[in-house]
């Protein structure tokens, strides 16, 4: 069985029930988030492309879609080959409900890439090994509903990272 943390289930909690709101909001299935991870030169890069295929604008979270280090766990990292999860140690910044300044706008039909750096962030483990990162991220289709969450379906990709 797969472990999952507490800010893993929390997120999945909120995302859950934000869920039927997505069949409201007339764009869900047409918002999409990849997840890539590049290790080079020590550093582990996650590039993020968010996807609007609808017609209407949504909004991604600034956090991942602009900012360019971690300031809270927003990726899963695991250990591939044993499932242990690898401990977020960056910052994390205790704020204040998300309002609409802390959104990006993505306009129909198109595309926004972001590349955050998360080699300080998590405790990757010294030596060649290989991880397992999950994003589940979300949008907000309507800017003045924020409070209407709406899932992307989570991704997971596998890289290798060789540790100081």
């Amino acid at each position: 069985m797969r472990k999952v943390t507490t800010s893993v289930l929390l997120a999945a909690a909120l995302l859950g029930a934000a869920g039927s709101a997505g069949a409201r909001d007339g764009v869900m299935n047409s918002v999409s988030e990849k997840v890539q991870v590049e290790s080079r030169n020590g550093k582990v890069l996650v590039r993020l492309t968010f996807k609007n295929d609808s017609n209407r604008t949504v909004y991604v979270p600034r956090s991942v879609a602009s900012d360019k280090e971690l300031f809270g766990a927003w990726f899963e990292v695991r250990d591939s080959s044993n499932g242990d999860p690898v401990d977020y140690i960056g910052p994390t910044v205790k704020r204040a409900p998300l309002g609409k300044d802390d959104y990006l706008p993505l306009k129909p039909h198109s595309r926004h890439h972001n590349t955050i750096d998360i080699t300080q962030a998590y405790a990757f483990i010294p030596g060649r090994h290989t991880y397992q990162l999950s994003f589940a991220g979300n949008y907000v289709a309507d800017v003045n509903q924020i409070a209407q969450l709406t899932p992307v379906e989570l991704n997971s990709v596998m890289f290798a990272h060789i540790g100081k």
